[in-house]
């Protein structure tokens, strides 16, 4: 009985889901069904129709989030709805030219989707008793149960169709993937969904004191931290997360005068390490113990000099190799981290939904033009090559003159920055360069080299 009253707990959930989330239900099962042709018929011409509507279901989302906040009337949230199918289909018309999902359109939309998401925890908290800390909390623990379940009803589904097709009959090739892509797409978000708690908003302002009482007592419940969430932070992540500091702080100091300034593996590890202490911040600001006040004490002022060093050495790096849209990332992210840095060590933890609003300007400014990483990349990459060029009377007249006798150093500038150009398909953009080269094509005729 209790296992089935469970089951009937989580189906029950999952309709109030629907029911509370009306558009995004539609565009998931709209998202569900493309996937299903997609698969079956194996094509990739329609995965601009999936991905917006996925990109659709998640600005409903936040519609519905910014609904229950601020406003009272159906209109108003008809309103909203209809302004989230209005940027659905901006987005979808903004990447319907490209014949393919290429790499700049793959990356500017996981930056968007990562910014909705982050406005999905921000919203509730805004002008709010409850804080981006209890909001970003309960996301958290409704994203770890939502990947337990999927992963497990996954494997399950898998492991039962398997064994069919190997000791009773034979399935359908695609018969896992058909399956699984609806536990994915529709069972997974709607899941997730049925955790988020009813946060109080404007229209909960009429609730008398007992319903008021009730509805913050289901609220404290889905924002609190559970005990064993408590010890993991608390006693394996905070030490461990010392002990990675310790380690990058000693490599630093001992290669402030060298290595630090030229090798790029650092970058990963310090960029991994800022959004660690920055998410453990979060994760423990409410939480009440030595090692959590001394991870928040100590950890946000350690960050920003960590990363102001880091940020100073992507800033060097570009003077010799030019600007790609990783490393405008990775100097983008650097800032904003020094900001939340600032902002951990010096403002009550209440106000730490600040650093949203940051990545939020942020991740809009990365992403649009004219200012946007690959827009910026793509002019810098092009200038330099142009200029190496010019500076070894290689290029007269929109012509490249091969030359094997330039400098070692700027064979590697030519180089990489060519290789760039190619990865991302600007060539077709630069009158002067081949559009068919490649190393293994025209690359030595081309350059000399």
């Amino acid at each position: 009985m209790h296992v089935k009253k469970r089951f009937q707990n989580m189906f029950d959930g999952i309709i109030k889901a629907a029911n509370r989330y009306p558009l995004t239900m539609v565009l998931l099962l709209a998202a569900t069904v493309t996937s299903a042709i997609i698969i079956q018929q194996d094509v990739d011409h329609y995965v601009q129709y999936l991905v917006t509507f996925l990109i659709g279901a998640l600005v409903s989302i936040a519609a519905q989030q910014i609904y229950e906040r601020f406003f009272t009337k159906e209109s108003e949230r008809l309103l909203l709805m209809v302004g989230a199918l209005v940027l659905a289909g901006a987005y979808f018309f903004a990447i319907y030219p490209d014949d393919t999902f290429n790499m700049e359109t793959g990356i500017k939309t996981g930056v968007a989707v990562f910014a909705l998401l982050m406005a999905f925890i921000w919203i509730p908290s805004i002008k709010s008793k409850l804080t981006f800390n209890e909001s970003f909390m309960a996301t958290f623990k409704a994203v770890f149960i939502t990947i337990l379940f999927t992963v497990i009803i996954a494997g399950g589904i898998s492991l039962i169709i398997f064994a069919v097709d190997n000791l009773l009959f034979s399935v359908a090739d695609n018969t896992i993937p058909q399956i699984l892509h609806i536990v994915f797409i529709l069972f997974a978000p709607l899941f997730f969904l049925s955790f988020t708690p009813p946060y109080l908003g404007k229209k909960d302002e009429d609730l008398t004191s007992k319903q008021m009482l009730l509805r913050e007592e289901k609220l404290h419940s889905a924002v609190s931290c559970p005990n064993y969430l408590n010890i993991l932070i608390s006693y394996i992540i905070i030490p461990l997360t010392a002990l990675y500091t310790i380690i990058l702080l000693a490599y630093i100091l001992l290669n402030i005068g060298g290595d630090f300034w030229t090798k790029n593996l650092l970058e990963p590890l310090l960029v991994s390490y800022a959004i660690t202490v920055i998410v453990v911040y979060i994760l423990a600001s409410h939480l009440d113990n030595k090692f959590a006040h001394f991870f928040r004490k100590i950890f946000p002022k350690v960050l920003i000099p960590i990363v102001l060093l880091q940020t100073i050495a992507s800033i060097v790096k570009i003077s010799e190799m030019g600007i790609s849209y990783g490393r405008y990332y990775v100097i983008l992210f650097g800032v904003f981290a020094i900001i939340a840095g600032i902002i951990f060590s010096f403002m009550p933890v209440k106000k730490n939904g600040l650093i949203v609003a940051v990545l939020l300007i942020f991740s809009v400014i990365s992403i649009m033009p004219p200012v946007d990483a690959f827009t910026v990349s793509r002019a810098n990459q092009i200038s330099l090559l142009k200029e190496t060029l010019l500076e070894n009377n290689m290029l007269e007249n929109d012509t490249i003159s091969p030359d094997s006798t330039i400098s070692t150093k700027d064979k590697k500038v030519i180089t990489q920055t060519t290789g760039y150009l190619v990865d991302m398909g600007y060539t077709d953009k630069i009158d002067w360069l081949p559009e068919d080269i490649n190393y293994n094509n025209n690359f030595q005729d081309t350059f000399g080299f």
